[in-house]
């Protein structure tokens, strides 16, 4: 899979939106395979939050080979099974607590 990691103005503007959070939270996005964007959200002693959604047109919510699929890159703590919730979008949310 091919991982590109988001940088430039993209990068800024989770900067930006990190100064919301607690102290030390830090989001990093990727696009994974020019087709899923992945955002990766930590917070120290809560966790990780993972968003993974269609990055072209968010039209596609990925199914759980794809989530598992990512989950083995490395980028966040990988689980046999997350708790995937979609809050009514096609974008799956799940946390991971450490």
């Amino acid at each position: 899979m091919l991982i590109q990691k988001i940088t430039g103005k993209g990068q800024k503007l989770l900067e930006a939106q990190d100064k919301f959070y607690p102290d030390n939270t830090k989001t990093t996005g990727y696009i994974i395979d020019d087709k899923w964007s992945v955002y990766i959200t930590y917070t120290p002693f809560e966790g990780y939050h993972v968003s993974i959604g269609d990055y072209r047109y968010g039209l596609i919510r990925p199914n759980y080979i794809t989530i598992d699929a990512i989950g083995r890159l490395g980028l966040f703590p990988y689980r046999k099974n997350y708790g995937v919730y979609s809050a009514g979008s096609e974008v799956v949310h799940f946390d991971i607590t450490e």
